[in-house]
């Protein structure tokens, strides 16, 4: 085969352009290589981003704003990191995500407004646009960003209806009903107007709500109704959306408050600051209904983000009974937390305005035991921060999963008024964790760590103080959700090494409760003097018996009298308070109680006080149980054994005049789906008695002995039968609900 020999030109041409190419490799290769280099931490990502949005224009840029700008941002301004509150204690979001400031996002989003084509971008635009502006205080170029965006779409096309509708809510927000009603009739349906049907509920739900900022709240009901009526007939599918659920909410709202002839409309304003100062911004304001433990993001009627001075203010609240939650970022949480209290509410009277100044603390610093410390010795000292104005503190403690997944909380100790504490093994010991188990009732699938709690020295436990004013306002805390970003060495763990477990405990890890049972009991026998066996055991059996295995009461009762000779933990005697109760021996509830508020370091809450006035009142003893009632419902916020007081006025032949302002005073407000509304119960019987006062006299007091002469024997027995008089039969039938 012939060959040509190659000429020194053409080789020296080919090896030039190698050269180039090998050069333009190592450049491309540099280039690439810087660039994944880039992508490695989301900050570096971002930072890239934004260097493209810097060099394109036209298409280019903002198809790479929505992808960096508005993709990311969700257009839900209520919803945050975490959620504070007596009823969640919500996470949503990532901490791993890289999220521009608004000081960089802001331009972008205007420049996308002014350049960019009509599509779904441009609405969440605007809407993100308008949340930025807000939270400047910059409210008339929110609207006017949302005015324009509106103004470049088509009519009758849901998406300009949607950002009409977001107006308008603006609009009534802020207490211009004027321009709330011109923009719902921009937004209204037109005659068989399908497109309109995916945003009745938003717009029958507004409209509700325009008519009763305007004093008309009879037909803000009535128009509530007809929307529900309406989007009940659109929605065949059984699909229930969420500003139909809000709508259904504000309905029995509306309705409850007609019913108790207060219809006003409320504004809720303040301020949320730092202990130092300096104004807590773009955080979410709430007001809930405390019936209800769902959050429900942008569709909560009663909300407000606070502005760059902190101040908020929520207008046009119905009447009644609110929890108030806040929403923090994780940065803002960061070494701080608001303090607040489980059992808080704020009653809303109508035509009035509150103020209220909200507060974030420092989180309180642990000083001891912290770092995953292994304690031997035979007590256990606490030590934290002490906090100015604080009136006493409580201890509490995690027990971690059998997988350390997570944990259960515990209340180790309360009413501690220094910053210190020295405990028992035994008071340690004895303080168990809360049962949980599968949802066929298998009592062997309880959570093997909650059993052995403080008694497992292969644990680490964490723990957590709070601090309280005299007044029982929770002023501090030492935990947040930030918790886990500080060091090791500085983490609030421990674990209890004073012990090793012993077959029977390792048998309660592995979840072999039914053997651990057997082996505890042979424990016990062998050693009479083996306290720990001893509670193990009664643990296990307890566990069985809240499951409904009543058998297990005879061989419980017996061991836990027996325990509390070999120790007096208020805890474990607590357990026999509660069985003694519900097998109606008052004598020997009697006798455990005194021991219990002998033996009891911290004060007998509201809730004990309560079941022991309880008791009072099924005995027969009514001046002490109204005297235990009204110590009790002062301290319980909730109050929800309220009813049973009022029964002890009623038994004690008080006037319902004043019984009846008594359940004004303390309405229940407990943290069930349903609340019993006894100032109404109590008017109906007013109402009914003025008929024949003698002879409703005599029957309500024939009722309610009957009723409690049953409860003596049985303390579920439920309602007697009719007394022939409706307002006394629902008085008593909401009293056998009382628990």
């Amino acid at each position: 085969m012939n060959q040509t020999k190659p000429s020194r030109k053409r080789l020296t041409l080919c090896i030039v352009f190698a050269l180039i190419a090998a050069t333009l490799l190592t450049v491309w290769l540099v280039s690439t290589f810087d660039r994944f280099q880039a992508f490695q931490t989301p900050e570096q990502k971002l930072l890239h981003a934004m260097e493209d949005i810097e060099q394109a224009d036209g298409n280019s840029k903002a198809k790479l704003i929505e992808q960096t700008v508005i993709e990311p941002y969700a257009y839900t301004p209520y919803t945050f990191d975490v959620h504070l509150g007596a009823s969640s204690m919500l996470r949503s979001g990532s901490t791993e995500d890289a999220l521009l400031a608004p000081e960089e996002r802001i331009p972008l989003l205007e420049w996308y407004m002014q350049n960019a084509e009509p599509n779904h971008y441009l609405i969440r635009a605007a809407e993100q646009l308008a949340y930025e502006y807000d939270v400047l205080g910059k409210n008339a170029d929110a609207d006017q960003a949302l005015a324009d965006a509106a103004a470049r779409l088509s009519k009758n096309t849901a998406e300009r209806r949607d950002l009409l509708l977001l107006q308008a809510e603006r609009h009534l927000e802020s207490g211009n009903t004027v321009q709330t009603r011109k923009l719902l009739e921009q937004a209204g349906p037109a005659k068989n107007d399908i497109v309109f049907n995916g945003l009745s509920e938003t717009y029958g739900w507004l409209s509700s709500r325009l008519l009763f900022a305007e004093g008309q709240a009879k037909s803000a009901l009535e128009s509530a109704q007809q929307a529900l009526a309406e989007q009940a007939r659109i929605e065949k599918d059984g699909y229930t959306s969420e500003s139909y659920i809000a709508l259904e909410d504000y309905r029995s709202s509306l309705k409850t408050a007609l019913k108790q002839h207060d219809s006003d409309p409320y504004v809720f304003s303040g301020k949320f600051v730092r202990g130092d100062g300096t104004p807590v911004t773009r955080a979410g304001i709430f007001l809930r209904e405390s019936d209800r433990s769902q959050y429900r993001g942008d569709k909560e009627p009663y909300h407000a983000v606070t502005d760059d001075t902190g101040t908020f203010e929520i207008r046009g609240i119905v009447p009644g009974f609110y929890e108030l939650e806040v929403g923090l970022s994780y940065e803002q949480l960061e070494d701080w937390s608001w303090p607040f209290n489980w059992d808080d509410r704020i009653e809303i009277k109508g035509n009035s305005t509150i103020e209220r100044e909200l507060t974030m603390t420092p989180l309180i610093d642990q000083q001891s035991p912290v770092g995953g410390q292994e304690l031997t010795g035979d007590t256990v000292e606490f030590r934290w921060e002490k906090v100015d104005g604080a009136a006493y503190y409580e201890l509490g403690g995690m027990i971690p999963n059998h997988d350390n997944s997570g944990g259960m909380g515990s209340m180790i100790r309360s009413g501690i008024t220094d910053n210190h504490i020295s405990l028992t093994l035994d008071e340690l010991y004895g303080t168990s964790g809360g049962l949980t188990w599968s949802e066929d009732n298998d009592w062997e699938s309880t959570q093997p760590n909650t059993l052995l709690a403080y008694m497992n020295p292969e644990a680490k436990f964490s723990w957590s103080v709070e601090a309280y004013d005299a007044e029982g306002n929770k002023i501090a805390q030492s935990s947040g959700p930030r918790i886990d970003s500080k060091s090791i060495e500085k983490r609030p763990e421990f674990y209890l090494k004073q012990r090793t477990l012993n077959p029977a405990d390792r048998l309660v890890l592995k979840g072999e409760l039914a053997q651990a049972l057997d082996r505890y009991r042979s424990n016990v026998e062998a050693d009479p003097n083996d306290t720990e066996s001893l509670r193990l055991l009664t643990r296990l059996l307890y566990a069985k018996s809240q499951i409904g295995e009543d058998q297990t009461m005879q061989e419980l009762i017996p061991l836990l009298e027996r325990l509390s000779e070999h120790s007096t933990n208020p805890r474990e005697i607590a357990k026999l308070l509660y069985l003694f109760y519900e097998n109606t021996d008052w004598a020997k509830y009697e006798q455990y109680y005194r021991l219990y508020t002998e033996s009891n370091p911290q004060p007998i809450d509201a809730y004990e006080r309560s079941i022991h006035a309880t008791v009072l009142l099924y005995q027969g003893k009514i001046d002490e149980a109204r005297q235990e009632f009204s110590d009790a419902l002062s301290d319980d916020g909730t109050h929800r054994f309220v009813g049973m007081a009022l029964a002890a006025e009623l038994t004690a032949h008080q006037p319902l005049t004043k019984v009846r302002e008594m359940a004004r005073s303390y309405p229940e407000l407990s943290q069930e789906n349903s609340w019993t509304y006894w100032s109404d119960l109590l008017e109906a019987m007013e109402k009914e008695r003025s008929a024949s006062p003698d002879t409703f006299d005599a029957q309500l007091d024939k009722t309610l002995t009957s009723f409690l002469n049953n409860r003596q024997a049985d303390v579920k027995a439920k309602a007697p039968a009719s007394s022939g008089l409706p307002s006394i039969d629902d008085f008593v039938e909401a009293l056998a609900q009382v628990n």
